[in-house]
C-alpha cells in the first residue's frame, strides 16, 4: 500500500509539474496526448514524457525528475513494478472556447484504488502539450 501512495505521489508530481521540449509531432488529439503522457510517466520514460510537455513547464519537470531520481533504488523498483499494473481510462477532452487549452480526465486504477487525474493541455502550434 505504501508503494501505491508513492506511485500516486510521483504521478501527481509529474502531472502538476509538466515539462519539456516540444519535438513531438502529430499531437492533434488532446485525449491521445494526455494518455501517452501518463503512460510515459508510469514507465519512467523521461524522454517520452518531454515530447508531450509544453515549453513553459521545463524547469518544473526537471525539478520533479530530480526528486524522483532521489528515491532509493529498491523503492523505485517496487514503484515501477506496481505502476505496470495501472489501468488508464481516458475521459472526454474539454476544449476551451478559444481552442487554445483543454483538460482531459484520466481515471487511473491500480490494485483496486482509483484516482482521477485532470491533465491540462495547451496548444503550441498545431500540437497539444501538457502544461502546469
Amino acid at each position: 500500500m505504501k508503494s501505491m501512495a508513492i506511485i500516486f505521489f510521483a504521478s501527481v508530481m509529474f502531472l502538476a509539474c509538466g515539462d519539456g521540449s516540444s519535438n513531438a509531432s502529430g499531437n492533434g488529439d488532446p485525449r491521445e496526448v494526455a494518455e501517452k503522457f501518463y503512460k510515459a510517466i508510469m514507465s519512467y520514460d523521461y524522454d517520452e514524457v518531454a515530447k508531450y510537455c509544453s515549453k513553459e513547464s521545463l524547469q518544473s519537470f526537471e525539478e520533479a525528475k530530480k526528486q524522483i531520481n532521489n528515491i532509493p533504488a529498491d523503492q523505485l523498483n517496487t514503484i515501477k513494478e506496481t505502476a505496470k499494473m495501472a489501468k488508464v481510462e481516458t475521459g472526454e477532452a474539454k476544449i476551451s472556447e478559444d481552442g487554445k487549452s483543454a483538460t482531459v480526465d484520466l481515471k487511473v486504477s491500480i490494485m483496486g484504488m482509483e484516482n482521477i487525474q485532470p491533465i491540462k493541455l495547451v496548444k503550441e502550434g498545431n500540437d497539444w502539450k501538457v502544461t502546469q
